[in-house]
């Protein structure tokens, strides 16, 4: 079995130590008001809204989405259970990784993309960031 295709349950499995190699793009942004999410009057968000991107490694079509949120002006992913992707990443020992560590190191990779300059903000007005 090789790291390099796609498998039949249709994951890119990755390895962790790999995955800073792999480049996406976006793909698209949009508001997305039924995200259900608590609304606080004081830290509840005021926009949600999904984010989409892709990319290859070694041949094969990867794709990551999360939500987002405005919360006191700032764009944050809202929920890291709900991080969508076709990748499983794979230890050292080309096991998967536990899906609590692997959230751990998507919401790492998704921090290191443009994504709230590239894809959120032309979507959002002044008042929305207010």
């Amino acid at each position: 079995m090789t790291t390099k295709q796609a498998h039949s349950d249709g994951y890119v499995r990755i390895p962790t130590s790999e995955l800073s190699e792999v480049r996406l793009h976006h793909l698209t942004s949009e508001k997305d008001f039924t995200i259900s999410v608590r609304d606080d009057e004081h830290t509840g968000p005021s926009v949600t809204g999904f984010t989409e991107w892709a990319g290859t490694w070694r041949g094969s079509t990867l794709s990551l989405g999360w939500d987002w949120g405005v919360i006191q002006r700032v764009i944050v992913l809202l929920n890291p259970n709900e991080i969508r992707t076709n990748i499983q990443l794979i230890g050292a020992d080309s096991r998967p990784v536990p899906a609590a560590r692997a959230r751990i190191h998507f919401m790492d990779w998704i921090e290191t993309l443009p994504w709230r300059e590239a894809a959120i903000k032309d979507l959002l007005t002044d008042k929305e960031l207010k």
